[in-house]
């Protein structure tokens, strides 16, 4: 009985260490690498509405688009698109800015980010440039022309 005893306080240690261990591990598989990453990582909650914007654009940016009108915009592309998913891509070609792929309910993002190289590494330039809607071909914008009331067309 005293072997059991004496080798029981050597193992709780143990026991106790690894899940503070692995908490660890995962918290570092999941940070960020650079300060890039993370604003890339914010931007679903920004698109959202569920970040404050002065937390992630500089304020030469809120100047230029302040606050409301960025509460505009992203209610308008939520009401259109849906909501923000998760950021599918980023195409790097500089160090601080990036084209990113970033997926909604209902479309598929491109937007253009440009961070601070310097801290706090803000955004100071956020940019989308084109959606494509999920599950849109020509033959469906075809016939839902045709099923319009009136005569109707369109140019590709």
């Amino acid at each position: 009985m005293k072997r059991l005893i004496l080798c029981l306080p050597l193992l709780l240690p143990v026991a106790f260490a690894t899940p503070a261990t692995a908490a660890s591990t995962a918290q570092n598989q999941t940070a960020p690498a650079t300060p890039f990453d993370l604003r890339v990582e914010q931007l679903v909650a920004i698109l959202n509405d569920a970040m404050p914007v002065e937390e992630y654009f500089t304020p030469s940016f809120l100047a230029a688009v302040p606050p409301a009108q960025l509460k505009a915009i992203t209610s308008s592309l939520r009401a259109q698109y849906g909501k923000a998913i998760k950021v599918v891509a980023v195409d790097r070609k500089v160090p601080n800015s990036a084209i990113l792929t970033v997926e909604l309910e209902r479309a598929i993002a491109t937007i253009d980010i440009t961070v601070e190289a310097a801290a706090p590494n803000k955004v100071a330039g956020l940019l989308a440039t084109g959606f494509v809607v999920k599950g849109d071909d020509i033959t469906k914008i075809g016939a839902e022309f045709e099923a319009l009331p009136r005569r109707a067309g369109y140019l590709v």
